[in-house]
């Protein structure tokens, strides 16, 4: 059961691109649940107006828990456009967050870097199943290495949202594209699927990438 609620926003989301979000939503959810057969029965899509989205997709999303996903759409773009172009993708990425969080709900904290890298490099590496293409999950395998040493030898700090979307000196998504490189090079050198970690520690992650 999809159960979709749209949250106070600047403009009114009339019935049709509500049918739209419904619709995508729902056969989304179905093609996950065979991927992801954890994913709750029951889930929460809260559609959030907001600006504050990724710039090239017009949209984002947050897991607010195992059963309820966020997704922020900029209205200046047309909800319902942005919905067919983009909501489908940013499904696939929050229910594996979900998913992940019903077998470790320490993670939620995203406590330090390893964690957050894992956690955000499974879910971008699923997400490339639903054949949207991303960047996030996209690196340069000649710069992952020292990119990897970089992040994962520093706290977790009051500048950790610069590591996650945009650093100072012009890279983005530093720790998601961290995170999909260690976990390729998992699948890669154990055979495991993505859906086969969903429930795997960060450390035994690593130690499957043999990095």
């Amino acid at each position: 059961m999809l159960y979709v609620h749209v949250l106070p926003g600047p403009t009114w989301v009339d019935d049709a691109a509500f049918e739209a979000v419904s619709r995508i939503a729902e056969d989304a959810f179905a093609e996950l649940r065979s991927a992801l057969p954890d994913l709750p029965t029951k889930m929460y899509l809260l559609v959030h107006q907001t600006s504050q989205v990724i710039p090239e997709t017009g949209d984002g999303g947050f897991t607010l828990g195992p059963q309820c996903i966020r997704w922020d759409v900029d209205p200046k773009g047309g909800v319902a456009a942005v919905a067919r172009a983009s909501l489908r993708r940013t499904l696939f990425h929050e229910s594996y967050h979900c998913v992940r969080l019903l077998h470790r709900p320490q993670e939620a904290a995203l406590s330090d870097w390893l964690t957050t890298c894992v956690f955000e490099g499974t879910a971008s590496v699923f997400e490339r199943k639903a054949g949207i293409p991303t960047t996030w999950s996209e690196y340069d395998p000649e710069v992952m290495p020292d990119w990897t040493s970089e992040l994962l030898a520093r706290p977790m700090g009051d500048d950790a949202h610069e590591w996650r979307f945009l650093h100072p000196d012009g890279r983005r998504n530093i720790a998601y594209r961290v995170g999909s490189w260690l976990v390729d090079q998992a699948i890669s050198r154990s055979g495991c699927s993505v859906e086969d970690l969903v429930a795997v520690s960060p450390e035994e992650i690593l130690a499957l990438a043999n990095l």
